[in-house]
């Protein structure tokens, strides 16, 4: 049998083949933005919920306290959702990446 050189073949199958290979691109860079986004959310969130209770059972702004309350709460879950996908993408827990957490 012949030796064939595949290098310089004018068929489609090669070019097939590497149109696959080169799709995704994985930046291997620690995603800082994100993570201090989601740290930031979290004590924020954190520091919000602890002072809008006050307000809400320990001073007479109870309306207040209430919207106070509520806006932490919804900044503390964001937070927590974030910091939870860094942390389990952090250590490697499958189904778990850096990707899924928003762009800043």
């Amino acid at each position: 049998m012949a030796y064939v050189d595949h290098t310089f073949s004018i068929t489609d199958e090669e070019d097939e083949d590497a149109a696959f290979e080169g799709t995704f691109i994985a930046h291997n860079r620690f995603p800082l933005k994100q993570v201090s986004l989601a740290l930031f959310l979290l004590t924020s969130g954190t520091l919000f919920l602890i002072l809008g209770l006050v307000l809400l059972f320990r001073t007479h702004h109870k309306p207040q306290g209430f919207v106070f309350t509520l806006f932490a709460s919804g900044l503390a879950f964001l937070g927590f959702y974030y910091t939870r996908i860094a942390y389990y993408a952090y250590r490697g827990y499958k189904n778990f990446t850096f990707t899924e957490m928003s762009n800043v």
